[in-house]
């Protein structure tokens, strides 16, 4: 039978724009029916975003892919002469994910020596390494996303800076789960100090609090349609 779908959206509260808040989907569904709307970026289940861990990723924390130790600026700080300059910073990404299962769904054969090889000399071969990649995350993309969020953003802490770039890594990158280190070398450095450090863990179920087939609590949501 079709999935039915009632669509809610919460309820703003005055001055509040409705669409700064989330958009939940509830009612009967094949567990992937939900959407959430964040200022003008909406995110629903379409977009191949899961919106729990365990949703399908109840097994993806046996592994994890690393950009590490990348050098970035960004104007970071509390004090007032730190409002004015950019500081250096050390970012590292951890991305947990299942790679056996990941990679074995796009070359069955990917841990088979002999197949690498006879796959690494076929004339074809970018096809076989663009099946591979698919399998894994993209390193790439990280070290991207953690620089514009220091070039783009203007932080108080680094805590806030982690939890940033962690959130941004957990959408444009569908992850389970993502851990972000962040160093900052010359918080410390008059007291004899390396670096003053962050590391923040954070899963889509902290990004998507709600079920996606939990029903809202009764007077919070309003039914549009259904």
């Amino acid at each position: 039978a079709a999935a039915r779908f009632t669509l809610h959206t919460r309820l703003a509260p005055s001055g509040v724009a409705p669409a700064a808040l989330p958009l939940h989907r509830g009612g009967v569904s094949n567990g992937v029916g939900w959407a959430m709307r964040e200022g003008r970026r909406t995110f629903t289940a379409g977009m191949g975003l899961r919106a729990r861990a365990e949703d399908p990723f109840g097994q993806q924390e046996l592994d994890k892919v690393w950009m590490k130790e990348q050098e970035l600026q960004c104007v970071i700080g509390c004090n007032p002469d730190e409002r004015l300059r950019l500081q250096a910073l050390v970012v590292s990404i951890c991305v947990w994910t299942d790679l056996r299962t990941s990679l074995q769904a796009n070359v069955p054969t990917f841990d088979r020596l002999e197949a690498q090889v006879l796959r690494a000399d076929a004339s074809d071969w970018a096809t076989h390494a663009a099946a591979e990649l698919k399998g894994t995350h993209n390193y790439s993309t990280l070290a991207k996303i953690s620089r514009r969020v220091c070039e783009e953003g203007k932080f108080f802490t680094i805590e806030a800076l982690a939890e940033t770039i962690a959130r941004e890594v957990l959408i444009a990158c569908d992850a389970a789960r993502v851990s972000v280190f962040i160093d900052k070398p010359e918080a410390l450095r008059k007291k004899g100090a390396k670096a003053a450090a962050v590391e923040i863990t954070r899963s889509r179920e902290l990004l998507f609090p709600s079920r996606p087939n939990t029903p809202p609590p009764p007077g919070s949501f309003q039914t549009l349609s259904s």
